[in-house]
């Protein structure tokens, strides 16, 4: 393979991208609500907000045959790899990954995320270039309106950020937040950015959060998120019943460590339709930021 390049000299020597028909080895969560993923990228989509996204391409003789293209998350600590395009060249996946991760690290990326399909052979060569892996996700779907939601839920108020991630630190595994954010900026970083019509519902009060439910009606099938606290089975329940009196099709994406929210969806009908990986790659921070570094960072 010739050495990848960024995007910023490919536009320099105008070269052509010609990857239509490739299949996108990366799935954004938006690709999840729709089931259609996204290959092909125009050069325009690679100028557009150039400053939230990093492209790489490998090339030869004018001609483009691979692609790696990373979006900032919600803030510049996470970015997320959307586009893994490699045709008939997948051992140059790492290289191209690689030169993503450079660009994204020098607009401030301490976390670079990567879903895949589970068992995808791209897990291997994207270890290649330093990605490992964090937690496995099921999507699941089925029919709403068949269920009587009587939790009374109520929408996030802007002012419960930090609520949201206490509810977070308290639902998701040590281990698994070590990879994804420890502090809050990192995880308020890390989280998607809100697409069209979201909605926020949560469960608490005083502060301390019990559940969240959150879903993406702009989504078709509209794609449904659930957070709560270890041990609260009845409380899943509810939720779940509520979001499932919502009419029309509906997919949930499920981390493997919320097994409540996993089994209270089988009982109710929902098949898994899929399954996935999601990869994270932890970089150095810059200098100015040494004391999260020594403990926050590893060396890429």
């Amino acid at each position: 393979m010739t050495q990848p390049r960024l995007v910023g000299n490919l536009l320099k020597w105008g070269g052509v991208l010609a990857l239509s028909g490739s299949p996108n080895l990366a799935i954004a969560k938006a690709h999840l609500g729709t089931g259609r993923v996204a290959s092909r990228m125009t050069l325009g989509e690679m100028l557009y907000l150039r400053q939230s996204r990093v492209t790489a391409v490998g090339s030869r003789r004018l001609h483009v045959h691979s692609l790696a293209s990373a979006r900032m998350r919600r803030g510049p600590r996470a970015w997320e790899v959307d586009r893994l395009l490699l045709g008939s060249t997948a051992g140059e996946a790492a290289q191209l990954l690689d030169a993503v991760s450079l660009d994204a690290w020098g607009r401030g990326a301490e976390r670079l995320y990567l879903r895949v399909r589970y068992g995808s052979s791209i897990v291997s060569l994207a270890r290649l270039a330093g990605f490992f892996p964090c937690f496995e996700e099921s999507l699941l779907q089925g029919e709403g309106g068949r269920a009587t939601g009587s939790l009374d839920m109520r929408a996030r108020q802007p002012h419960e950020e930090f609520a949201m991630f206490q509810l977070y630190s308290a639902a998701t595994p040590t281990a698994t937040r070590s990879m994804i954010g420890m502090s809050f900026d990192q995880w308020r970083d890390a989280r998607d950015p809100a697409s069209s019509g979201q909605a926020d519902e949560v469960y608490g009060h005083q502060g301390i959060l019990r559940a969240s439910l959150q879903w993406h009606p702009s989504l078709k099938p509209a794609l449904m998120e659930m957070m709560a606290r270890p041990g609260d089975h009845d409380l899943v329940k509810h939720v779940v019943d509520r979001a499932r009196a919502r009419p029309g099709p509906q997919r949930w994406l499920v981390p493997e460590y919320q097994n409540d929210v996993y089994r209270a969806l089988l009982s109710r009908g929902l098949r898994e339709i899929g399954r996935y990986q999601l990869l994270v790659k932890t970089m150095v921070v810059k200098a100015v930021e040494r004391a999260v570094a020594t403990t926050e960072a590893t060396v890429w």
